[in-house]
């Protein structure tokens, strides 16, 4: 898998401070409006965080969805990212397909090809993609029924009827 991670963390400090810090004229300092500060909220990275083909774009939509269920776009893209943590860790494949289609994993891997994406998988992907769920390192997740992780890795939050482990 071709992920590939842009530094847009000191770019975008770099930018905070030129903008935060600005100088006028007299040399006195020029501080924004409160507004100014709300709108700081809603930028987003011009780039995304993971460059993915159009067929692994398609399997993070068909995986999320299945494992998913009913979940809403954040719970679709919690489960995506758990796809995409494991494909930067060495201990697993680098690519989506390699990671879903590995032995005793994903076993509902092979029924995605049946699987119709929806628009919750589409803005989902599109927060992952832009870095919006990079909080969640979980490699692991199950329902909540099972518990079987949970012997053998280290919890990390529950969501939608989710456990999520590292």
């Amino acid at each position: 898998m071709r992920i590939k991670k842009y530094i847009v963390g000191v770019a975008t400090s770099v930018c905070m401070c030129l903008l935060l810090f600005s100088i006028d004229v007299h040399g006195s300092e020029a501080l924004p409006t409160a507004g100014f500060y709300a709108d700081l909220e809603s930028i987003e990275p011009a780039e995304p965080i993971y460059i993915l083909t159009e067929e692994e774009q398609l399997l993070l939509k068909q995986i999320g969805v299945h494992e998913a269920g009913e979940m809403d776009v954040e719970g679709i893209a919690h489960v995506m990212q758990v796809v995409l943590n494991r494909c930067e860790d060495e201990r697993f494949p680098d690519t989506v397909s390699e990671v879903l289609f590995q032995k005793h994993q994903f076993t509902t891997a092979k029924q995605l090809a049946r699987m119709k994406t929806t628009e919750a998988a589409d803005e989902a992907l599109s927060d992952v993609m832009f870095g919006e769920y990079t909080h969640n390192e979980a490699l692991y997740f199950e329902s909540m029924k099972g518990k079987v992780w949970s012997r053998i890795h280290t919890y990390q939050f529950s969501y939608g009827g989710h456990d999520f482990y590292k």
